[in-house]
């Protein structure tokens, strides 16, 4: 099967920041739930800063995608820099 792409909206937030969780640990980011959770909302919400996809395999989320412009999750919003 094929995985397909699925554009991420505010019902996905939870299932996005499990994955985010994941990925910062693996980098060495700094996770901090509250911060993440807004910059995510913010994101998912206003498609002039990007767009986000759930990457689903057999009905089931096994990782995402972001295109940010001007736009950082790891960092919390617009700017290279904490808020």
């Amino acid at each position: 099967m094929q995985p397909t792409f699925k554009i991420a909206d505010d019902s996905d937030v939870e299932i996005l920041l499990k994955f985010m969780r994941q990925f910062y640990a693996e980098d060495g980011y700094l996770f901090a739930d509250s911060l993440a959770r807004r910059a995510l909302t913010e994101l998912l919400r206003d498609s002039s800063l990007g767009r986000v996809w759930l990457i689903v395999l057999d009905d089931l989320a096994v990782g995402y995608m972001v295109l940010a412009l001007g736009y950082s999750l790891e960092y919390h919003g617009p700017r290279c820099a904490y808020r």
